[in-house]
């Protein structure tokens, strides 16, 4: 946020994470600042966005394929897509 950039949006599946984020962003300086109380398999748009950041969404999938699929449909032509895919034994070390 500390960069400025004109559209910042965040999902996230657990009401108290969404409420400590927005209390957390309240001010900073973003144009189109919102986050979005849904599963990330749930989540529409149709907003391409320059960086697509998806942590801890995929371990412990069933299928993470189509949620892979699904998260890096929402990435612009030559955007950037984070990743994190940590399992339960990578959490412990």
């Amino acid at each position: 946020a500390s960069l400025a950039p004109s559209i910042y949006h965040l999902v996230d599946g657990n009401p108290k994470g969404v409420s400590e984020t927005q209390n957390l962003l309240k001010g900073a300086p973003v144009e189109d600042l919102k986050v979005d109380l849904c599963l990330f398999d749930e989540f529409q748009s149709s907003n391409q966005y320059d960086i697509v950041w998806a942590e801890g969404c995929l371990p412990h999938q069933k299928d993470p394929f189509p949620l892979m699929k699904h998260i890096s449909s929402f990435t612009a032509e030559n955007g950037c897509m984070v990743v994190t895919t940590v399992d339960s034994i990578s959490y412990l070390s």
